[in-house]
């Protein structure tokens, strides 16, 4: 079945990160505000198109939200910067994308395709209130709940943000959500593969939820949800 096309409804730089809202029942693409996104935005959209189409993931006439967020290279200072070291990190070509769109099941479930190669698709999903209630507990206890089997622990960085969001800015997702995940990124591999993923889901997240956050909050709250959810130092 082919892609449908798609018309964007906004797409709004957002420093290296982009948000765009789109519907299904239009006919053209569009992405105008951002070179450096240019390109694989618009491979995603066919991606996101496919995941309604074949794999029914979003519903049809319904808005989706979508973010973009690069990889980084390390160039100076990454590991002493909280000494207050100077730091100088490159954006790479390879972005993580992720595109959001509410539902009525009273599920949040994310899906993040493979890569055709070494990654396969993975998928995880949590009922909507019971993350609320991990997350007023405590963020740790979210990082808990993904722990394990290992094949699950990744869904603690998009689940992770949620979790933020909800504590933090009163969010609520009682109808349920589709997280679909699309990355270039390296994984393993020191390019900050972690990182484009929570910002990505941050954005996309609050941009589909009504949350306005600024840079250095989206940073503030991506590293709760990296230190505090995901465990990592």
């Amino acid at each position: 079945i082919p892609a449908p096309k798609r018309r964007l409804r906004s797409c709004v730089p957002r420093r290296r990160s982009t948000i765009c809202k789109t519907t299904h029942a239009v006919d053209e693409v569009g992405f105008e505000t951002d070179p450096w996104a240019r390109q694989d935005a618009r491979a995603f959209f066919k991606v996101v198109g496919r995941a309604s189409g074949e794999r029914g993931i979003f519903e049809p006439d319904k808005a989706i939200t979508m973010a973009r967020a690069p990889g980084r290279l390390d160039v100076m200072g990454g590991i002493a910067d909280y000494s207050g070291s100077l730091v100088l990190q490159w954006p790479l070509a390879e972005a993580t994308f992720v595109a959001v769109q509410g539902a009525t099941d009273g599920v949040v479930r994310v899906i993040s395709l493979g890569d055709g190669h070494d990654r396969e698709d993975r998928s995880v999903e949590i009922a909507s209130d019971e993350l609320s209630i991990l997350a007023q507990r405590g963020s740790e206890f979210v990082g808990e709940r993904f722990a394990s089997p290992a094949d699950a622990t990744w869904g603690a960085y998009p689940l992770g943000v949620l979790a933020v969001l909800m504590r933090e800015h009163g969010v609520t997702a009682e109808g349920g959500l589709r997280v679909l995940v699309h990355s270039a990124v390296p994984e393993g591999k020191g390019v900050s593969s972690s990182a484009a993923l929570e910002v990505a889901s941050m954005v996309a997240m609050a941009e589909q939820f009504g949350v306005a956050l600024d840079g250095p909050e989206l940073a503030r709250w991506c590293q709760v949800a990296e230190n505090r959810v995901v465990g990592a130092p």
